[in-house]
């Protein structure tokens, strides 16, 4: 179980350790990063490597979540799908209040996904830094 994995977990004196979030609210995890307003944001390669193949891995299928405390007493209470359609998201960077930038693979091209009207999902994508295609393996 999660709680089990933290177990071995050693901390220093004065730290302590909470879960605030295990499957099946998150899947795959494979990046993470904190904005200004302590919103956790979490990419999920919900297509990687599913089998020897890589049998559909770039189908649009992963998700960047993002996670809020909001009655500020330490626990992430809410979260949110950001974004649902990118194809394996290699990088996530928080800005401004609503708005994270993201490079999905195959591509060295920067998006910044931004929530214009405060539903908690992403409905603007736009072209931040033209870096151009990435061919070749996806992991090399």
């Amino acid at each position: 179980t999660p709680e089990e994995s933290m177990k071995p977990i050693k901390l220093q004196e004065g730290f302590k350790l909470n879960l605030f979030a295990s499957e099946p609210i998150i899947n795959k995890p494979v990046v993470i990063d904190w904005d200004a307003n302590g919103r956790f944001y979490v990419v999920e390669m919900n297509t990687y490597m599913q089998d020897i193949d890589g049998k559909n891995q770039r189908d649009a299928t992963s998700r960047v979540v993002r996670f809020e405390d909001t009655n500020s007493d330490g626990n992430y209470d809410k979260h949110t799908v950001l974004i649902d359609w990118p194809v394996l998201p290699r990088m996530l960077l928080t800005t401004t209040k609503d708005k994270v930038i993201v490079r999905e693979t195959d591509t060295f091209d920067l998006y910044s996904y931004e929530d214009t009207d405060g539903e908690c999902k992403a409905d603007k994508k736009e072209l931040t830094f033209k870096g151009g295609r990435r061919g070749c393996n996806l992991e090399h």
